[in-house]
């Protein structure tokens, strides 16, 4: 019941197309299993019997009945299909559009258990099984139980006219044997399929990862060893299809042997019972009519066995919670001071807690630098304030109000954020810079290129801000890459700027233009800054002191040499005083 609301929910816009797709689909169904049996026993074998007219018909007249079937059953066919398709089409556009539109609003902490070789796996792989099997179904899903059941109808009309009854009785009692064999064919499926689409998403991701670390694998001549897991992984996938072929192959040979074997009984009995030709035709076109779909309809059955595994995988996404949820009632304040407060805020990764109680204050206006060792929670300190990740306990408040108050979208335009590795699109430098407002001219693309730095050597590139970057950007360098990721920053305009390490890239001459540029840009802004590099602390008008989740110590540069042994220890490896 809960996947035929899956379903329905993408189905409902279509549900008229869906209702005439239904009435071709009699039609189709009822001309096929009963109107050709019927015209074949009852119309052209009374005419070769010696009788000048059936059911009002002439002979002349009959010809012209028979193409008038095969057009409605054409025509309502085609109609069937189409719409069918169409919906089909649509409900698997809207499941690939839902699968991706939860993936932008899944927090960070999910892909940090997520392989992005298996999200693309089922973004891509699964919905593609999933659209196989919607095509399979828009092709046999109506048409066939009708054209079954108009069959059926025919031969329930055949042996109560001429009272031989034991073929119905015959038939109805092979369905039985049929579906016990498909059903435990379908479990094998379904188990295979699933198998088979994890051991695919195993395949995309180590071909992610190859071409992702194309330096590395050469430096350390890891070619010989990725191309042997590689050919494992695919021996993998190929033997799980293989078990998929080998069970969805045999339903077609034990329907057709079934089949036979029926006929071959009928025959025999219409023989010894001397049952009229025009009678045993009659039934033979309708045993066609009967199993024929039930083949198609058995076969189907099959294929939504192999592609529960595919939409169980995609269920998993669609139905992920978010541990980062939109506020019930959202307050939309206009543009904020920059006032942070963390009050006893708690967090932790998984079952390790990483913040216990945790206090700080960063006044609007402040230029506030994170510093110590590695793992001491400075990054996960700034990634709680856009929200990348919420505290479990205790709050974080800007200007005052609580964060989980804001809408997300309105609580990130507030905040300006660049990684250590910032991210570049496969599209030209001004674009890359104007990620953050996309309405603005080039002359204020170019004035935050400037401000970063980075104008001079976009102007030496072939196009220069129409230059195309490409592809992760390799043919940039890490300064530029972080230069043009500033430059993002500067133009979004935000009351709050955050740089996670964000200049560890530049050379010595760059970083002392950036902090220039930082100086100026920080005027009327709260600027956080994590930096291992302190040179770029000099800036700063407070310094919180990081160490094992714990802020133990804040004050100033000149305060903290005197005061604080790690912060003294920390300058000293780096040469500052």
């Amino acid at each position: 019941m809960k996947r035929l609301g899956f379903y329905l929910h993408f189905l409902k816009p279509y549900l008229g197309l869906l209702a005439v797709a239904l009435l071709c689909g009699v039609l189709f169904g009822v001309s096929s299993g009963f109107g050709i049996p019927f015209f074949l026993g009852k119309v052209f074998s009374a005419f070769f019997e010696g009788e000048a007219m059936v059911y009002g018909l002439t002979p002349f007249g009959a010809t012209l009945l028979l193409p008038l079937i095969f057009l409605v059953r054409g025509i309502s066919g085609y109609v069937n299909q189409y719409l069918l398709h169409y919906c089909g089409q649509k409900v698997l556009q809207g499941i690939r559009y839902d699968l991706f539109a939860k993936l932008q609003e899944l927090p960070l902490r999910y892909y940090e258990h997520a392989a992005s070789g298996d999200l693309l796996s089922r973004v891509v792989g699964d919905t593609q099984m999933l659209q196989q099997t919607i095509l399979a179904l828009a092709n046999d899903l109506i048409r066939q139980p009708i054209q079954m059941l108009a069959g059926i109808s025919f031969l329930i009309y055949l042996s109560v006219t001429h009272q031989h009854a034991v073929f119905l009785a015959f038939f109805l009692l092979a369905i039985p044997l049929i579906a016990l064999p498909v059903q435990m064919i379908g479990r094998q499926l379904k188990r295979r399929g699933r198998e088979a689409q994890e051991s695919l998403s195993t395949v995309i991701q180590q071909m992610k990862e190859n071409l992702n670390a194309a330096v590395e694998i050469r430096s350390f001549n890891l070619q010989e060893s990725e191309k042997r897991n590689f050919s494992g992984r695919l021996g993998m996938y190929f033997r799980l299809q293989m078990k998929q072929v080998k069970y969805l192959m045999m339903t077609q040979p034990f329907m057709e042997l079934l089949a036979a074997a029926i006929v071959s009984i009928s025959f025999y009995y219409a023989w010894r019972n001397e049952v009229p030709a025009s009678v045993f035709l009659a039934m033979g076109a309708a045993l066609y009519f009967c199993f024929d779909p039930l083949k198609r309809i058995l076969r189907l059955h099959n294929e939504v066995q192999r592609t529960i595994g595919a939409l169980d995988r995609i269920e998993q996404v669609l139905n992920q919670p978010n541990d980062v949820p939109e506020p019930a009632d959202p307050i939309t304040p206009p543009r904020v001071r920059g006032e942070i407060v963390f009050e006893n805020a708690s967090f932790r990764y998984d079952e390790s807690p990483l913040f216990d109680a945790l206090a700080a204050t960063i006044p609007a206006g402040c230029f506030c630098a994170l510093v110590g060792p590695s793992g001491g929670g400075k990054s996960t300190f700034a990634k709680l304030i856009p929200r990348f990740y919420d505290v479990a306990e205790g709050a974080i408040r800007l200007d005052g109000h609580d964060i989980r108050a804001f809408r997300l979208h309105d609580l990130r335009e507030q905040v300006a954020y660049v990684p250590q590795k910032p991210v570049l699109f496969n599209d030209t430098v001004a674009n890359n810079i104007r990620l953050g407002r996309v309405d603005v001219g080039d002359a204020e693309v170019e004035e935050a290129a400037r401000n970063a730095y980075a104008h001079d050597f976009i102007v030496q590139m072939p196009e220069g801000y129409h230059t195309q970057v490409g592809e992760d950007a390799v043919r940039l360098s890490g300064g530029q890459h972080q230069r043009l990721a500033l430059a993002r920053a500067f133009l979004k305009n935000a009351p709050v700027l955050i740089l996670d390490e964000a200049t560890s890239a530049l050379d010595s001459e760059s970083e002392a233009k950036i902090k220039e540029a930082l100086r100026r840009y920080a005027e009327n802004r709260t600027v956080i800054v994590i930096a291992h590099r302190l040179s770029t602390v000099s800036l700063a008008d407070q310094i919180l002191v990081f160490d094992a989740g714990r802020i133990v110590a804040h004050g100033t540069h000149a305060d903290l040499l005197e005061s604080n042994a790690l912060y003294r220890s920390l300058c000293a490896r780096q040469g500052i005083t």
